[in-house]
């Protein structure tokens, strides 16, 4: 059910469905919440499950035009708070992992664990770089290109496809490019240490979290194999780690 909350003045739009201990799922820019569809359907039957528009995507109206990646944490901090929760299991996937790893270290009395899908502590592969700055460019110049790629890539469901676009289609374009820009400044591999919340890290290349993310102290990581989006491509395999990962801590 869509529900909305005020943050900053503005009406943040979010879906919360079942209950229990909450988590809160963190897409990347421009994308909204109904990317985490799968981890909805399945994860709601044993926990609060909380998928959020971010402030410029989605349903939600942007605070600011080019807020930054504190600014962002800020946000999900006051969207817990304005919840009634104490604290969140909070997962990331892809870009959101960015904004997940900078709300463990700036409010970590509000995270109880942290799930990073596919992220990075730094852009750091020329690869990921080049395909970054190609995506400013292309939602610049040809928008619908942009959408109909990022969709494309993420499920191969023509349906959820639609529901994609669609949702991308409402997001603000200078939010997204502004995130964007964000992601290829953002650094937080040297302060991982810091981190002393429970972190599970599922990836598709084992040398890419061991290198960026070891320095996460008791650390779980998985591998999954796949081409595409293992948020949507592997879902079965990435929301049963999610379940293990928050029984096996006993935080339930």
């Amino acid at each position: 059910m869509l529900k909305h909350l005020m943050v900053n003045g503005k009406y943040i739009y979010y879906e919360d469905e079942g209950s229990g201990t909450p988590i809160l799922f963190l897409h990347p820019p421009g994308v909204g919440r109904k990317i985490f569809r799968y981890q909805s359907a399945y994860l709601k039957h044993k926990y609060r499950v909380i998928t959020i528009d971010l402030s410029g995507s989605g349903d939600s109206r942007s605070c600011s035009s080019s807020p930054t990646m504190t600014e962002r944490a800020e946000e999900v901090s006051l969207f817990i708070s304005g919840l009634g929760l104490e604290s969140v299991h909070l997962a990331g996937y892809s870009g959101g992992c960015a904004i997940a790893l900078t709300a463990a270290m700036r409010i970590p009395k509000q995270i109880r664990s942290l799930i990073l899908i596919e992220g990075f502590a730094r852009i750091d592969q020329r690869l990921h770089n080049f395909l970054y700055k190609a995506g400013i460019k292309m939602l610049e110049e040809k928008e619908e290109w942009a959408i109909r790629l990022i969709s494309g890539y993420l499920t191969n469901d023509s349906q959820l496809n639609d529901i994609l676009r669609n949702h991308m289609r409402k997001s603000n374009l200078a939010v997204w490019i502004s995130d964007y820009k964000n992601l290829l400044q953002f650094n937080q591999s040297v302060h991982l240490s810091k981190i002393l919340v429970p972190t599970l890290v599922i990836q598709k290349n084992p040398y890419k979290a061991g290198a960026e993310f070891n320095r996460i102290p008791g650390i779980q990581v998985v591998y999954v194999k796949e081409r595409g989006s293992l948020l949507m491509k592997k879902w079965e395999k990435v929301n049963g780690e999610i379940d293990s990962f928050i029984r096996r801590m006993r935080f339930s």
